[in-house]
């Protein structure tokens, strides 16, 4: 949608999508300026410049997938009404920006990370480590991932084709201790570490684990990601 056309679509919009219980006011109050503004060019005008200083202001920071969630444990962010935001609309629209599609929590747990331990922004000019104790890779009853994106919330290239790791990965290489490491950097590690590696791009990227058929440590947020640790 660009944003110097929402207020032409959005009549069209709320005919095809009835109100959820609770927004019949909303509708109400949004059909009136609509109605008004079709009779008055300054005040269509208005909303058109309303919608395009939105888009700047609002969306364009929503991009980020820190704001899709609240934080939750070790910087991390996580969506408590995946699939279920009601009236919830900040979240909704973050999500919608970031991630388009998300299952309901009991179906698939998220967690999104942009910084390391020390509040700085994850980039691939340093190299950082994910290490998760004996037992606490996250607890499902399906499958987990750790996946990398970069800025533009797009995989990166590598010369693994490696976009992420997790269940699927069953050369996974566990600690003397039995606690997990995952090498995230953009240099290739030392041959023994390769299996653990999640390749990295020159500049900013992300984190985001996904968490299929989450256990209710998850659900009950009793558990949470580690600190992603830049190497000294």
């Amino acid at each position: 949608m660009k944003p110097d056309r929402f207020f032409d679509e959005l009549p069209a919009i709320l005919k095809e999508v009835p109100p959820l219980p609770g927004e019949e006011a909303l509708y109400g109050w949004l059909g009136s300026i609509l109605e008004a503004a079709a009779k008055d060019p300054d005040l269509k005008a208005t909303l058109k410049q309303a919608a395009l200083e939105a888009d700047k202001e609002i969306l364009t920071p929503l991009k980020a997938f820190r704001y899709s969630g609240v934080p939750v444990q070790n910087g991390w962010t996580s969506p408590l009404n995946g699939a279920n935001f009601g009236t919830d609309y900040y979240t909704r629209t973050a999500v919608a920006r970031t991630n388009i599609f998300v299952n309901a929590p009991n179906e698939t747990a998220y967690f999104y990370q942009e910084y390391d331990g020390d509040k700085k922004r994850l980039n691939g000019k340093s190299a950082y480590t994910v290490t998760f104790a004996k037992g606490e890779v996250p607890p499902v009853d399906g499958f987990w991932s750790l996946t990398l994106y970069d800025a533009d919330h797009f995989f990166a290239p590598n010369e693994l084709r490696r976009f992420s790791l997790g269940t699927k990965n069953k050369d996974l290489k566990l600690n003397p201790d039995g606690s997990l490491t995952l090498y995230v950097q953009r240099n290739r590690p030392s041959g023994d570490k390769v299996s653990n590696w999640l390749p990295a791009p020159t500049g900013d990227f992300e984190l985001y684990i996904r968490a299929y058929w989450p256990k209710e440590a998850v659900l009950r947020r009793q558990w949470a990601p580690p600190i992603v640790n830049r190497a000294k």
